[in-house]
């Protein structure tokens, strides 16, 4: 199977090449292409190993092979951050577009037992939704939102009303998302970036 230059190498470090790696590669790709570059755009993800693997070996601030991996459950499953502009963009996976069907998942256990006719079907699935991951429009993958994140600051004597989301009134700070006023959790943001938002009224 032929394989991009860039893909390919990843695939020699990591020792194979997956769906799952594919995919962290084709986004990581993209988020470049999107910002310009990665060197000051921060990156969390959750998932697999694989593709975790795949971004961290494009991550670059703010330290090289630097990901966030979040703890619990998050409304998106890569999201990219870039400080100077405080634009984040979010990315939902489209899974049955990026993952192998159970079908293919059921001959994994298969593959210990040496039958060449299994290892070869397995193998062709395998092949078939890494060059769809590598060829298929974006937007087939998974679902791309871009949002400005601006941090508003009240002035000395004044509180927060509540989140117009979620009706919180907890959280001292909210956030400009595109004219749409929230608290940090609302927003989506990897809660460890919630000061960074950059454009502060």
């Amino acid at each position: 199977m032929l394989l991009p230059l860039d893909l390919a190498i990843l695939a020699w470090k990591e020792s194979y090449v997956s769906p799952e790696l594919a995919i962290g590669w084709r986004i990581g790709r993209y988020a470049h292409e999107f910002f310009d570059g990665l060197e000051q755009v921060r990156i969390a993800a959750i998932g697999h190993d694989s593709t975790i693997a795949a971004l961290q070996r494009q991550a670059r601030y703010p330290e090289p092979g630097l990901v966030t991996k979040p703890l619990g459950s998050r409304p998106w499953d890569m999201l990219f951050y870039h400080e100077p502009t405080a634009t984040a963009l979010k990315v939902v996976c489209i899974r049955n577009q990026i993952f192998p069907a159970q079908a293919l998942r059921s001959l994994e256990e298969c593959l210990k037992s040496g039958n060449l006719d299994v290892r070869l079907h397995y193998q062709v699935g395998v092949n078939a939704m890494v060059q769809n991951i590598i060829n298929a429009d974006i937007m087939r993958l998974c679902s791309l939102t871009q949002i400005r994140c601006r941090r508003l600051i009240t002035t000395e004597g004044h509180s927060m009303s509540a989140c117009p989301w979620c009706r919180q009134a907890g959280s001292a700070i909210r956030l400009d998302l595109d004219g749409r006023i929230c608290c940090p959790e609302c927003a989506g943001l990897e809660p460890s970036w919630h000061s960074l938002a950059s454009g502060e009224v």
